[in-house]
């Protein structure tokens, strides 16, 4: 559904003065998704290097598991670890809907040893905005956000056996017009530093 692919990252120097910040632009060339485009850019060490990347085991020094869920042996995707991104979002008619520097977290339980794992995206005043002020759902009364989840359909992801990677999706939907709390639901496709990672939920995070 894609034909290309382009993302810059740039920023300017003068002798003397400090470097201006850096601007991330994606360009999806001929993109013809009937869901949102989502691209996330960071330094490759943050996900993948072997001491600091959240996205990989690592070198065996991770604590191994948090608190709530000490499973599996020590890897760095169970830690607590927050790294610097740049995130864009584009809706299907190719408008930008926001682009931001945000902070990212592994997120989920069991789910985090898939090859494809899920994410907490969480807005903060020392990377820029403090709150996205953007209407991440459709006809959705919720229109700024201090955090979401890109989540890799949890335990219905299609790297489980008999998953099918939209159910928990599914089940949302059903609900939306109910008297009973769930959280909102969108598709879309996500892309890390300019490589096709799959389809992701967005999601509102379970918090207070």
């Amino acid at each position: 559904f894609l034909e290309e692919l382009e993302f810059v990252r740039s920023h300017v120097f003068e002798d003397g003065k400090l470097p201006s910040p850096v601007i991330t632009h994606t360009f999806f060339i001929n993109e013809k998704s009937v869901i949102p485009l989502v691209s996330i850019s960071t330094h490759p060490d943050n996900f993948f290097d072997e001491d600091i990347g959240i996205y990989v085991v690592g070198n065996g020094t991770a604590r191994g598991g948090y608190p709530s869920n000490p499973v599996g042996p020590p890897a760095n995707y169970w830690e607590d670890w927050e790294r610097p991104i740049h995130i864009e979002l584009y809706e299907p008619d190719g408008r930008l809907g926001f682009s931001e520097n945000a902070g990212i977290k592994m997120s989920g339980k069991t789910t985090r040893k898939l090859p494809q794992k899920s994410f907490a995206i969480f807005m903060r005043g020392q990377y820029g905005n403090n709150e996205l002020a953007y209407p991440l759902f459709e006809n959705y009364p919720v229109t700024k956000y201090k955090s979401f989840l890109l989540r890799n359909a949890g335990s219905d992801n299609i790297h489980n056996e008999g998953g099918v990677h939209f159910r928990d999706g599914l089940t949302s939907l059903l609900l939306q017009d109910l008297d009973i709390d769930n959280q909102a639901y969108r598709p879309c496709h996500v892309y890390l530093n300019g490589e096709y990672w799959g389809i992701y939920s967005i999601r509102e995070k379970l918090n207070e």
